[in-house]
């Protein structure tokens, strides 16, 4: 496996729902894999996409649930929710090279766009961890609304948007202070969060008592200007996991968009 890797997204049109899964390109080899977390063995299956077989099987801490890779896919960082770490996985040798001690049970993660920094959710200690991710070290803790789940950051880096089940509420951080500049009410419990190419809103999928719901969220006021139901039949969302496959991710704590090309 070449050491100089991409990450890509699924090729669909609009929106996608995943839990623990994330996709790497190669592009010299014309190769894409596939990083799955397997919570119950507490291990992290490679997939090759071109053959669907599983070539590694990499053994982290305990119960990963997150997933996601440095912008320039060199490495996977895993959040183990039962250990309260991250491990970090090199894909060119697929082995764990470094395991950080982060927050009560991790769940989301993601990155700035230049790979600096690693944001991780800790839903138990109702906050979110800053990984350097030079050293691998935490260099700064952010206390924000309970049950801290989902991450995703702009595009510019500039803000960090994490979702608080518990509070009903979307934290925005500025990631350049590491403080809390708004949080957003949703009416439900978020649970899942993805940014827009541009940048210019959010949208947070919603469990009970608002399951089945989508908000959108202006990131220029950080106010919600929308939200979006999949049916008129709200109630039937997160009642029916296998009928609404997409649904089931949003409610398993991850949201990816992505635009019309797949990116």
């Amino acid at each position: 496996m070449q050491s100089t890797k991409h990450r890509s997204s699924l090729s669909v049109p609009c929106l996608i729902c995943l839990l623990g899964i994330a996709l790497l390109a190669v592009p010299a080899q014309a190769q894409t894999f596939a990083y799955v977390t397997n919570s119950s063995s507490s291990s992290v299956s490679v997939i090759d996409t071109a053959t669907n077989a599983v070539t590694a099987t990499i053994e982290v801490e305990g119960r990963p649930i997150g997933v996601a890779f440095t912008p320039d896919g060199s490495r996977v960082y895993v959040a183990n929710s039962e250990s309260n770490s991250v491990s970090v996985i090199d894909t060119a040798t697929n082995t764990v090279t470094a395991t950080i001690a982060v927050g009560s049970f991790p769940q989301g993660l993601a990155f700035t766009p230049n790979g600096s920094s690693a944001y991780v959710g800790s839903s138990f200690s109702n906050s979110v961890s800053v990984i350097d991710t030079a050293t691998n070290t935490v260099v700064d803790t952010i206390n924000i609304g309970t049950d801290s789940t989902a991450v995703a950051i702009t595009p510019d880096g500039s803000r960090a948007y994490l979702t608080s089940t518990g509070t009903g509420a979307v934290s925005v951080i500025d990631t350049a202070t590491n403080t809390v500049i708004a949080t957003i009410g949703i009416g439900g419990a978020p649970v899942g969060v993805a940014i827009t190419p541009d940048g210019s809103r959010a949208y947070v999928a919603n469990n009970p008592p608002a399951a089945g719901s989508v908000s959108v969220i202006d990131t220029a006021t950080n106010t919600v200007t929308a939200t979006v139901w999949r049916s008129a039949q709200r109630s039937e969302f997160g009642n029916h996991c296998g009928r609404n496959p997409c649904l089931c991710g949003v409610l398993q704590r991850q949201l990816r968009l992505c635009d019309r090309h797949g990116h």
